[in-house]
């Protein structure tokens, strides 16, 4: 069972970082091709990714977090087990 949710936290992370390299394509791509429209904003092109930054970043940490803290239970369980 352990095995299975640190390999959802992977896939999460992973997923995650995949979704937002996208993004980052898709705008680099949208911006090439109608850099008009992004003329008119007073922020630069790349200004409306912050909060999806935050947002992938916060993430991927807590996907990190809890995969630590599987992985830490699932040794300390080991050895639990190992000792008895």
């Amino acid at each position: 069972m352990m095995k299975r949710a640190r390999r959802f936290c992977v896939l999460l992370i992973f997923s995650t970082l995949g979704v937002y390299i996208g993004k980052w394509i898709w705008l680099i791509c949208d911006y090439a091709a109608h850099p008009g429209f992004y003329e008119q904003f007073s922020a630069p092109w790349y200004a409306q990714m912050a909060p999806y930054t935050l947002m992938a970043a916060g993430l991927m940490a807590a996907g990190a977090a809890v995969y630590l803290a599987l992985r830490l239970a699932e040794k300390r369980r080991k050895e639990r087990e190992k000792a008895s």
